[in-house]
């Protein structure tokens, strides 16, 4: 740790040593420095002209009326500034109005189908108990239809048996005559 600062320590005195022997050198000394008050500069002429005042006056009316011409081009300028902003305005207002009656347009017809939906869910509920009724009515009347089936099948046998017996007795009264 103490190479490393006496390393930059000694770094530190050389490049100081060095900027030091650099303005030493480059500082003149041979030259006396004057005041800035004794260097004399030359004069110089002024090569002046008169001049009309009437043509002064013909200057500054036109740059009057060039200073004129440029306020009216400049207010001008703000008045259709003006009149384009009032017109980009009302059409602001008036996309904005056509916006606002879309979304009430858009909220009734959401409503009205909402109230649709509402309707259809309800039919679709009647449909499916009127649905389940009917299949319990028809395994109902299978069911019955199924009982008076087996009656009938009952009804027949001993229909059937009591048919036989009367043959056999009728066949035995005919023997027995």
């Amino acid at each position: 740790m103490q190479a490393n600062y006496r390393s930059a320590f000694l770094a530190s005195i050389i490049f100081h040593s060095l900027v030091l022997g650099y303005f030493l050198v480059a500082f003149n000394f041979s030259k006396p420095m004057l005041p800035y008050k004794t260097q004399k500069q030359p004069t110089k002429i002024v090569a002046a002209t008169t001049i009309d005042q009437s043509q002064v006056l013909q200057e500054v009316t036109k740059l009057k009326q060039a200073r004129a011409a440029k306020r009216r081009a400049e207010d001008q300028r703000i008045a259709n500034l003006q009149k384009k902003a009032r017109l980009a305005k009302a059409v602001r207002v008036k996309e904005q109005k056509r916006l606002a009656q879309i979304k009430r347009q858009q909220q009734a017809l959401q409503k009205q189908a909402d109230k649709k939906l509402s309707q259809l869910k309800k039919q679709q509920l009647k449909t499916q108990q009127r649905l389940k009724k009917l299949q319990q009515q028809t395994q109902q009347a299978k069911l019955s239809n199924n009982k008076a089936r087996d009656q009938l099948k009952q009804t027949q046998k001993q229909f059937q048996k009591i048919q036989d017996k009367r043959d056999a007795q009728a066949l035995l009264q005919q023997q027995l005559l």
